[in-house]
This record gives structure tokens, sequence and C-alpha cells, in this order.
């Protein structure tokens, strides 16, 4: 028996001297050629990477290791304790006077197999003040304005056949509303809309509101099958391109920052916080699960269980985040929705202009 524990013992700390090399080289590369494949890719997943790296070290301390393997499975336990351990500290919603907003984003299609029957719930139950959607279709946009209209008499939608369509669920007046079809560094062919905006006048300040869906990197993974996650493996390995996201994050950052009034920007960036989209959206705005939530914040996928937090409500000054959550329940989406409470401050300088 004796002779066994001592093999399992050596098989398992063998494991652990590999995921210590993998994490090392994870954490190597983000610091050495962080945009290039395959670390791109595999900074999306850094806190599944570093909390296996952090049990990872807690094995080998448990089965009493050497302290060369301590020191070679350290580095991972120290990255999930500086970039993810943070996220469960207690928040403390601050003291603050304002109108209150709460505000919502919510993706859903899930690959155009969503049913709107178990949709609209979800928002109903979600009683925000402001609903950004994603991926909105037809056959949806048709059920919200026949069973929510009394809820949100204030509707903006742009409701397009498969994953471009988009759409805002308002209880404040909308003054004026537009959304982009065309933006010219798409590809050529390519129609999606490239954002809603719109402005909304509450209790007589205005505010803006951006409703967004970055692409996807180009040649991501096409289904949930195991097809499809092994297409994902080999294109996060070799070909991972977010040159497009990029870009659509730099062009909604522009926006925003060209705001002369305090703006929300709801979205499903398709991004985790450990990606460059996400520092130039940070750049110029606040994250509120980053401010106020609990937690990882994982979204995506719903099933066999949030793996990617994609989803965000952002905030510009003007507003200070109260609280934020992830909605626990997704309907038939494949997103969770992420919801977020705000206090909308009430200077001179954001009142609505006289006779505006």
């Amino acid at each position: 028996m004796q002779r066994w524990l001592r093999v399992c013992r050596g098989m398992v700390i063998l494991e652990l001297v590999l995921y210590g090399a993998f994490t090392n080289l994870f954490l190597a590369g983000t610091l050495i050629a962080p945009y290039h494949a395959p670390f791109i890719a595999m900074n999306q997943a850094a806190h599944w990477i570093t909390l296996l790296g952090l049990l990872a070290f807690a094995a080998g301390v448990f089965l009493n290791g050497s302290t060369r393997l301590r020191m070679w499975l350290a580095p991972g336990a120290i990255a999930f304790t500086i970039w993810f351990l943070p996220a469960w500290w207690p928040r403390h919603a601050p003291d603050v006077s304002g109108t209150t907003v709460t505000a919502a984003t919510y993706n859903v299609n899930m690959w155009g197999a969503a049913d709107p029957a178990g949709i609209v719930p979800v928002i109903a139950a979600m009683n925000a003040d402001v609903v950004g959607l994603q991926e909105l279709h037809p056959a949806l946009q048709a059920r919200l304005d026949a069973t929510l209209h009394d809820q949100y008499l204030y509707q903006v939608m742009e409701a397009v056949e498969g994953y471009e369509g988009f759409g805002l669920l308002s209880r404040f007046p909308v003054v004026e509303s537009s959304v982009v079809m065309d933006v010219d560094w798409y590809p050529a062919g390519r129609r999606v809309p490239g954002y809603l905006r719109a402005v909304l006048d509450v209790d007589g300040q205005r505010m803006a509101v951006y409703v967004i869906h970055t692409p996807l990197p180009i040649h991501y993974i096409d289904s949930y099958s195991l097809a499809g996650y092994l297409q994902g493996l080999r294109y996060a390995l070799f070909e991972y391109d977010d040159g497009l996201q990029l870009a659509h994050m730099r062009h909604i950052a522009d926006l925003v920052a060209a705001e002369a009034m305090p703006a929300l920007v709801l979205c499903d960036c398709n991004s985790t916080p450990h990606s460059r989209q996400y520092d130039v959206l940070d750049g110029v705005l606040d994250d509120a699960f980053g401010a106020q939530g609990w937690g990882l914040g994982l979204s995506h996928p719903v099933r066999p269980f949030p793996m990617l937090r994609l989803d965000y409500v952002w905030y510009t000054s003007g507003f200070t985040a109260l609280d934020a959550d992830v909605w626990p329940d997704a309907g038939t989406s494949d997103h969770h929705p992420v919801r977020a409470r705000l206090a909308l401050a009430v200077p001179a300088a954001f009142s609505a202009p006289a006779g505006g």
C-alpha cells in the first residue's frame, strides 16, 4: 500500500510540475508577447489558468513537496492572488445623492435559438429602468412590444435575423436615437449595426446610452459541439485575430469621450477584463461590476456553466456605481444579463439645456 501511495504521489507531483510549466509559460508570454497567438487568446482565460495554478500550489504544499516545487508553482498562485482575489473583497455602496438609474445589458439570442417566451420574463423580472439588448431578432421584438409596452413605454429597436440586432427598453423618455448600420472599418460586404445610441431625459437631465455588441474574433468557433471546440482551440493557438474587436472598441471609446453628457455603455463586449479591448473602454469609462460587483462576474456561456466575463455596464463621470450583479436567470439565452444600479448626479453642467 505504501508503495502504491508513493507511486500516486509521484504521478501527482509530475502533473504539478507539468502544469507549473504551462502556467509559467503563459505568464511569460503575457509579459513578452501579450498580443500574439496563443497568448492573446489564453489571456481571455487568465482567471481559470491562474486559479488552477493556485490550486496546484496548494496541492504542492499539501503533499509536502520540495521548496523547488513550491517555487515552481508559486507564480500562478501569486498571479491569481493579485489579479483576481480582490474580486471577492467586500464592497460598500458609496454615500451619494442623485437620481437612481438601474441599467442592464442582455444578449438575447443564443446562436439564433433563443425562444422569446423564455426571454421576456427575465427582462420583466430584472425591473431595470434601462435595458440594452444585443442580437435582437424580429420575433422577440414583436413579443416585447406586445408584452412589455406598459413597463417600457420607450423602445428603440433595430431587429434583424441573425446576430446583429439591437434594442433599448427605457422607462425614461427617448429624446433622440439612432442605430449605425455601417461603420467604415468593417470588412467589405459585412453589414452590421455598429452601435445603438439614444439620449434619454431623466427628470429633466440628459444622458446618453450606447448599446454595443463587439464582433467575435475572426474565425471563431461556430458551434458548441466537440468539433466546434476543437476548431476554436486550433484557432486560438495559431490564428487568433482581435483586430476588428479592437477597432470597434476604439471607435466607441472615441464617441463616448466626445459626449457632453453622462453616458452609459451596455455591452456584450466578447472580451474579458484581461484583454486590450477592455483596456480601451476602461480608459474613458468605469466598469460597474468591477467597481461594485462581487466575484468574477462570469456571464457566458450558460451551459455547462459560465466561464467568461463578456457582458458589462460601463459608465462615465456623472454616474456613481452603487451595486452590480450577474442576473441568475438567463432564460433561453446563452448569456446571463448583467445589471447595475447607479446614482446620476445632477450638477448644473449636466442639466438639460433651456428649451432643449
